[in-house]
């Protein structure tokens, strides 16, 4: 049997400290002109960032677990040239998203996955997925009337490399 947890900081002093380091990295490594928006869903508030130019289909990018949007920094910017690149911090997972109620199984979290991208106004995208962020987007298409054009799991989205040592995107 598992058990549904909402995740919280063990005290307001780890959280103050977490979002103080998470926002000093963030400011650091990602583009200066990236939109952070929090959207409310059933499952607590959730910590969006877009980047990138044009009206063309967004790359959507869900971490694995335990990670956030930062993991992503280093394909923004390259996947963001041609167009919005939308990056996600999941309820319960360490970031500046806020859980308010449990989430247990695929079906929660394609609930969730549903709400943020309707309130970001995406009806079709580009998901992209780390490990546990690929199982998130995989469990979603069924519950969503999106149109998903591709979808893509990556093990290790921080330090994923081409074969020529290139990073991808």
């Amino acid at each position: 049997m598992t058990v549904a947890l909402i995740s919280a900081f063990t005290s307001d002093r780890a959280r103050v400290r977490f979002l103080d380091a998470y926002e000093r990295t963030r400011r650091r490594v990602w583009p200066t002109d990236t939109v952070a928006t929090d959207l409310p869903t059933s499952f607590g508030r959730t910590r969006v960032y877009r980047w990138g130019a044009g009206a063309a289909t967004p790359f959507v990018l869900l971490p694995g677990a335990g990670g956030n949007a930062l993991s992503w920094h280093p394909h923004v910017r390259r996947l963001g040239r041609d167009r919005p690149v939308i990056a996600i911090d999941p309820v319960g997972e360490p970031g500046c998203s806020v859980q308010s109620l449990p989430l247990d199984g695929g079906a929660d979290w394609a609930g969730w996955l549903s709400e943020v991208l309707d309130g970001m106004g995406v009806d079709r995208a580009y998901l992209v997925g780390s490990s546990f962020g690929g199982w998130v987007g995989c469990s979603t298409p069924g519950t969503h009337p999106a149109g998903w054009l591709a979808w893509s799991c990556s093990t290790r989205p921080a330090s994923a490399r081409s074969t020529d040592g290139s990073s991808p995107g």
